[in-house]
């Protein structure tokens, strides 16, 4: 017999969507991973488990924008043929992650087949759902889910994945790009916090931050970290400094102590 307990739902202002509470306690974990790996596929490996929990899929797949903007290709993907996600090119504009990363907006449709849209790359599928990741209000990608059921995913369903893949703010492409022109002898994954401690330790040298802080997370480990002779700056060079206006650190990055 179904609960007649009230479903509680939170009202997210931001994007004016009302979501189940319980995916709350997703978007504080997908927050967690994000923020403690540096290895974007494992971040995408997990999501694909957490966002399972609510919308039952069979295929998933995030695509990005390629480095010359025109076209989506994945870089990570579950219950596709073998090849066939690695060899998939989705120009701006065309299919429906196209078409999601064209408008920023999400796009549901309940049958591919009645859609002119839709690249017919599996002939099986009958539901999609694409929403896209936003940096800055410019799409990076395409967080997509695809079932062989018609009329399939749900408006509900929709606005939690929405507010999921708003977790996403490109912190490992940020990285990848930051890292570009510097030899790196290994990457290592730790809990923030953890990581000014492990720099002064002299066990790990860099540690650039994308994702948002506030005050109150970075105050005592850059105590630390600079009382052990490492150094917390922004990335113009500036030192990182405190009482700014609503709290919210910029982006920084933190060196080890000196030898």
């Amino acid at each position: 017999m179904e609960s007649t307990e009230p479903k509680t739902t939170v009202n997210l202002n931001a994007n004016e969507l009302e979501v189940p509470a319980e995916v709350l306690v997703t978007l504080a974990e997908i927050g967690e991973e994000v923020n403690a790996s540096l290895n974007l596929d494992e971040v995408l490996a997990h999501t694909a488990v957490l966002i399972k929990r609510h919308i039952d899929y069979e295929l998933f797949g995030v695509l990005l924008v390629d480095a010359d903007g025109l076209y989506l290709q994945h870089r990570f993907a579950i219950g596709y043929p073998p090849g066939l996600a690695e060899n998939l090119r989705v120009p701006i504009g065309q299919g429906i992650t196209g078409t999601a990363a064209a408008t920023g907006h999400s796009v549901r449709v309940s049958d591919v087949s009645a859609d002119p849209r839709y690249i017919n790359a599996i002939e099986s599928v009958r539901s999609e759902l694409a929403v896209p990741l936003m940096l800055r209000g410019k799409c990076i990608g395409v967080l997509d889910i695809q079932s062989q059921n018609p009329d399939y995913f749900t408006k509900d369903q929709q606005n939690i994945l929405t507010v999921l893949a708003s977790r996403y703010h490109g912190n490992s492409t940020r990285l990848d790009d930051f890292l570009r022109d510097k030899r790196v002898a290994k990457l290592i994954n730790f809990g923030s916090s953890v990581k000014f401690c492990r720099l002064a330790e002299g066990i790990a040298d860099l540690y650039p931050r994308f994702g948002r802080t506030m005050e109150w997370d970075t105050c005592a480990p850059q105590a630390v970290l600079e009382a052990a002779g490492g150094t917390v700056r922004k990335f113009d060079g500036e030192e990182l400094r405190y009482g700014k206006p609503g709290w919210e650190n910029p982006h920084f990055v933190c060196t080890g102590r000196l030898p």
